[in-house]
């Protein structure tokens, strides 16, 4: 990405819309701080603050209207492309899934690149459609967030990748203050507590019914650990009614969605993190930032071994990956780190390190 020229990049979400994913783009796009970068993306729904947003950053940003059909994003992309070389053309070919994937685009001339992110697709749908070339490589990239799934690619196409980190600023955390309402929620009793935490919207794939299933068993032998669960969704009540159906619901917190501001206080305030995602039919975690945003806190992770985490989370070393469908596994790996203080400081300091090293 460092080569000359101009890059228009297509998003399907983007900063001023808080989350991971978000942040994710956004630290992709700050590291191409020195190529005439556009970035395409929609137009948020219920967010103030955007126009600016946009006017403050060094990469231009053009907005698309929400409520389009398939066809009408593909034109209004279209469109925009055109402004970007002198001839184009560009042919729905495939499916847009949740994101905004143009997915067979065709530049005459050479002059512009054309990055796609596809940070959810699996390597079931990349397979097909490679086969089925339903995607053109001949003048566009493809960003996915898994070295595993890119060099699987490469061996069975021949398709040339370059790992490019993820490059979200973390240290500006450091200015943030606390969250007085979760002082008062979580640490009334700080001192003997002890806190496993997921961050993460309340969906099946995210794992969190799983951690409520291992409870029980860390409560046996951790009476004082608590399960602190931050987001939203679909799944909330039921995650609620199964923590009661189990009789944990007194060491489970639902705290809601956290804002950007409070994440800080949340990383510091847990001795561990969890996220023990798995791949529900095509829908599988891309990879993580969680995993890096703990680490830089220097706490322990706990990760399901699906999808892109193993790239997140190096097994033994800034945290364990365990069967994320296993509630044994899961309550084996948290209450080895409750167990093991020493081994909990070892793999938050090694995230940490990571964090600072390859992804800053």
């Amino acid at each position: 990405m460092n080569e000359p020229g101009a890059c228009v990049f297509i998003v399907h979400t983007f900063p001023p819309v808080e989350g991971g994913v978000q942040q994710y783009l956004y630290g992709i796009c700050e590291g191409m701080r020195n190529t005439d970068l556009t970035v395409v993306a929609p137009m948020p729904d219920n967010v103030r603050g955007v126009e600016e947003f946009d006017s403050g950053q060094r990469m231009k940003i053009l907005r698309m209207q929400p409520g389009r059909s398939r066809q009408g994003v593909i034109c209004a992309i279209a469109k925009i492309l055109k402004r970007f070389g002198d001839s184009y053309q560009a042919k729905r070919s495939g499916w847009l899934k949740g994101f905004f994937r143009m997915t067979r685009v065709l530049l005459a001339t050479l002059r512009y690149r054309y990055y796609s992110s596809m940070t959810n697709a699996s390597l079931s749908q990349l397979t097909e459609a490679m086969k089925g070339k339903r995607i053109g490589v001949t003048h566009s990239g493809y960003i996915l967030p898994s070295g595993v799934t890119s060099y699987i690619l490469y061996v069975l196409f021949g398709i040339p990748y370059v790992v490019y980190t993820y490059g979200m600023e973390l240290f500006v955390w450091e200015e943030r203050f606390f969250c007085r309402s979760l002082m008062r929620t979580i640490l009334a009793n700080a001192a003997r507590v002890k806190v496993i935490m997921t961050i993460a919207r309340h969906v099946e794939r995210k794992g969190q019914d799983m951690v409520i299933r291992a409870m029980p068993r860390v409560l046996e032998r951790h009476p004082e650990a608590v399960y602190v669960i931050g987001g939203r969704g679909m799944m909330e009540s039921r995650l609620k009614a199964l923590a009661s159906e189990l009789g944990v619901e007194e060491n489970i917190r639902f705290v809601g969605l956290v804002s950007d501001d409070e994440l800080s206080l949340h990383y510091r305030m847990c001795d561990i993190f969890i996220m023990a995602s798995r791949r529900i039919g095509n829908d599988v975690e891309g990879f993580g930032i969680v995993f890096l945003e703990a680490g830089y806190w220097q706490k322990p992770v706990v990760g399901g071994r699906s999808g892109g985490v193993e790239d997140a989370v190096v097994d033994g070393g800034t945290g364990i990956l365990v069967d994320p469908q296993s509630p044994g596994q899961i309550a084996d790996a948290l209450i080895r780190l409750l167990d093991d203080e020493a081994l909990a400081h070892s793999l938050g300091t090694a995230g940490r390190q990571r964090v600072l090293d390859e992804f800053t």
